[in-house]
């Protein structure tokens, strides 16, 4: 079970100083069967790109691209809408869900392991309770980014320098 938090994404991109190709990172790190729980913020969107309609072309990208490869894959993608201080417990809320009551997600088997893409410290109590709960937890951040207590909690760290470094096709010509 995935959580991305796209404002974190976004920073990621930041630190690595290139255009990440999330198509092809969701693509390396989730396989079939598994779910992606995506939240982003259509203001930050609205105001970030200099382009026409630039809220228009980022949904467009979500449904019809990254939707329509990682369906190939056998990989779902449901995608959430937040606003700016409310993303955080949505994604804290929904990584709850799936760890004590999956079945509200529509889960019939049990959530063995959380992915957060995202270094954000705020996470790291309910990671905390989900390890407690026997789930492995996998986190995806920027070196620089990425909370201490969230290394501290985590399985396993992939960070995005190592990821792009070992995988060139994370990142768009």
């Amino acid at each position: 079970m995935f959580f991305v938090d796209d404002s974190n994404l976004g920073g990621m991109k930041r630190e690595i100083g290139k255009e990440l190709d999330i198509i092809e990172l969701f693509k390396l790190l989730a396989k079939k069967g598994d779910r992606i729980f995506f939240y982003y913020r259509p203001i930050e969107i609205t105001q970030s790109e200099n382009q026409e309609k630039p809220f228009l072309r980022y949904l467009d990208f979500l449904q019809n691209r990254l939707w329509q490869e990682l369906s190939r894959e056998g990989i779902s993608l449901i995608v959430f809408p937040a606003t700016r201080g409310n993303e955080d417990a949505m994604i804290t809320t929904d990584i709850a869900i799936s760890v004590y009551k999956r079945e509200w997600l529509g889960l019939e088997d049990d959530v063995v392991e959380i992915v957060l893409i995202s270094g954000d410290g705020g996470f790291a109590r309910i990671l905390e309770l989900a390890k407690e709960e026997k789930k492995k937890i996998l986190v995806v951040a920027g070196r620089e980014s990425c909370s201490k207590r969230l290394t501290e909690i985590a399985d396993e760290v992939l960070y995005i320098q190592d990821l792009v470094e070992e995988h060139p096709e994370l990142v768009l010509r």
